[in-house]
């Protein structure tokens, strides 16, 4: 099988791929108090591939691109490419599996998932909680009053 593949659709994607990183206008900076800088730690938003949908020759493109992004010395875009494109494991914690979940689901709380952040080679749901004011008032009541059954898990 034979891929066509120009210069000017590899550029292409590294446009997309690159957008989100690249740096704003000075005119676009806002000032902020300095964030705690934590090493090898990365928060991903959207994903952009389910599990089983990227194709052989998509891969091989995705794979020339973090090839190029780290000759630039974009190791960090070229590692999530490769995650994004199944061509890097990582393990990824189970929110059933976390003790907020559990809690949450049991006080009917809405929850939903948002993305990913990641520390070395695992990565951790981001999360989004929604409800009234008086039931998540309800659910924080729950979590203390059976604060000694937590501890003890």
């Amino acid at each position: 099988m034979e891929i066509h593949i120009t210069k000017e659709k590899i550029k292409g994607w590294i446009y997309r791929l690159k957008k989100p990183f690249l740096k704003p206008k000075q005119e676009e900076i806002v000032e902020v108090e300095e964030k705690e800088e934590k090493e090898d730690k990365e928060i991903i938003m959207n994903q952009t591939h389910g599990e089983g949908e990227v194709s052989k020759e998509q891969k091989i493109v995705a794979e020339s691109i973090a090839q190029m992004c780290i000759k630039w010395g974009q190791d960090l875009l070229a590692d999530q490419i490769r995650i994004d494109y199944g061509m890097k494991n990582v393990n990824r914690f189970d929110l059933k599996d976390s003790i907020f979940y559990q809690f949450a689901k049991k006080n009917n709380i809405h929850i939903s998932q948002q993305g990913w952040v990641r520390e070395g080679d695992q990565m951790y749901p981001i999360i989004n909680v929604n409800h009234d004011i008086r039931e998540l008032d309800k659910f924080i009541t729950d979590v203390l009053t059976n604060d000694k059954k937590l501890s003890n898990r």
